[in-house]
């Protein structure tokens, strides 16, 4: 299971770790989704790498348990848990990660439905059908520890740009 989720993407053996004299000039990191967490903690932990981050569509964690009420907690909680660690959380896997699963959730993320295409719908399942991909899924859906967004936001000190589409569904 995935402990620590941004830092087993950044951690202290990453190729980023080269020498200082070729971290001078930096990179602008575009990121996408969940993305934008790897971009912003990597704007925080190593400054001297990012001159900027641009996030699109940044994933904000709406399932973390710091965004539920009290009341619901112990059973986000619970359900994360079960999802996780039972053969629940593979059966539920199994039932999204088809066609129709996928088109089902593009079709609430995308305003322009015709947009979903079955090239789009097989682009995205692909690699979901991939050993591990089960994994990678649940750990992303019941994962509620690190940093949010709006935790990081204060501690980077480069120029952020946020975007989100006009009529983005999940836009807050």
């Amino acid at each position: 299971m995935t402990e620590a989720f941004i830092t087993d993407i950044i951690h202290p053996q990453s190729p980023l770790d080269k020498p200082e004299e070729e971290e001078k000039d930096g990179v602008y990191l575009v990121c996408n989704s969940v993305g934008g967490l790897v971009g912003l903690q990597l704007a925080v932990d190593r400054p001297s790498l990012v001159r900027g981050v641009m996030l699109l569509n940044i994933s904000l964690r709406m399932l973390h348990l710091k965004k539920q009420p009290w009341y619901l907690k112990p059973f986000v909680k619970a359900l994360q848990t079960t999802l996780r660690e039972t053969r629940l959380g593979q059966l539920f896997f199994a039932q999204v990660a088809t066609p129709e699963g996928v088109k089902n959730a593009l079709s609430q993320a995308y305003h322009d439905k015709a947009r979903v295409t079955d090239e789009l719908v097989e682009a995205i399942l692909k690699p979901g059908l991939e050993p591990g991909a089960v994994d990678v899924f649940l750990d992303f859906i019941s994962y509620s520890g690190g940093p949010l967004p709006e935790e990081l936001l204060p501690k980077v000190n480069v120029p952020v740009y946020i975007g989100w589409g006009e009529e983005d569904p999940w836009y807050v």
